[in-house]
């Protein structure tokens, strides 16, 4: 069996019309942020981290879903009994990460669903010592 994108039912096509929607219907959102002090810089829809302006600083905000990746690791799992958990976990903070400091932002937050698995690793812990978690590591 070859595992692709498109036969564990990942359809980019119909993604990416999707993600246009998405984006335009939270545009008319963005006034929302006034009555918090805060403003939507008007290039900031679409990229790698989303902006959010203050008079003195801009907060970014980064949403990394692990679907696709999960999925494939199930399958793996399921044929092969190696999982490969931990390696995505890495994987996905350095995206979230390299998405961050690509606008200029150092990470504060990272919020994951299974983050034990980065516990033990000494790149998580090197990314992840400076950043608040949203979920805590379950031995």
């Amino acid at each position: 069996m070859s595992l692709s994108y498109e036969s564990s039912g990942v359809r980019y096509d119909q993604l990416d019309a999707f993600k246009r929607a998405c984006q335009q219907a939270a545009r008319g959102t963005a006034n929302e942020l006034a009555a918090h002090g805060y403003a939507e810089p008007a290039t900031t829809r679409g990229e790698s981290a989303y902006l959010i302006e203050a008079a003195d600083h801009f907060l970014a905000h980064v949403e990394e879903g692990l679907g696709t990746k999960n999925l494939v690791a199930d399958v793996v799992y399921a044929q092969t009994g190696k999982c490969f958990y931990r390696e995505i976990a890495i994987d996905t903070v350095a995206t979230i990460v390299n998405d961050l400091i690509t606008c200029g932002a150092r990470p504060i937050s990272v919020a994951m669903r299974r983050t034990s698995v980065l516990c033990s690793s000494p790149t998580g812990n090197r990314v992840l010592a400076s950043c608040a978690w949203f979920r805590r590591c379950k031995k």
